[in-house]
């Protein structure tokens, strides 16, 4: 709380907190129990895991760059040709599923390949609707609730798996 008001304090006048929304949260936060999803940081620990450390990828002989695949295996996989080759790194720059037609197909090669050390994914914004479809939350998109939810029931998936993932 200490911390919170001082920062606050520093901040420019129109990014200042009312001091009393500062002090409830406190409190809101002293009975609220952590969900087990979360990682509780040490504050020493703050700087090594939220700070960005830049990585190289000169080992890499080839980076592959993918976005808004929206389901089209079979696209991905001409791309691909095969299979990924351990000396190339592969980008997945979000939107995976929906709108295409073989989404239980991507999905799957996601699952296969989601622990590959040359497999980079950061989540678009349409895979907030799998999110939400893998822990039994309202998705709010007529097109997912239509043509991928159903395929994705249909070859019934482990939710577990596909929550990690």
């Amino acid at each position: 709380l200490e911390t919170a008001l001082l920062q606050n304090r520093s901040r420019e006048s129109h990014k200042v907190v009312r001091e009393s929304v500062l002090y409830q949260m406190n409190e809101r936060l002293k009975t609220e129990k952590v969900p087990s999803w979360v990682t509780v940081l040490k504050p020493e620990e703050y700087p090594q895991v939220m700070t960005y450390q830049p990585q190289s990828f000169d080992q890499y002989e080839a980076i592959h760059v993918f976005g808004d695949i929206h389901g089209c295996y079979t696209a991905l996989t001409t791309y691909l040709q095969g299979d990924i080759k351990e000396n190339e790194l592969y980008i997945f720059a979000g939107d995976l599923l929906d709108r295409g037609i073989e989404n239980k197909e991507v999905l799957e090669w996601m699952l296969a390949h989601r622990e590959c050390r040359n497999v980079i994914v950061i989540e678009g914004n349409h895979d907030q609707h799998l999110y939400r479809f893998a822990h039994g939350e309202k998705v709010r998109s007529n097109m997912f609730n239509r043509h991928t939810a159903p395929e994705l029931e249909a070859a019934d998936f482990d939710l577990k798996e596909v929550r990690k993932f």
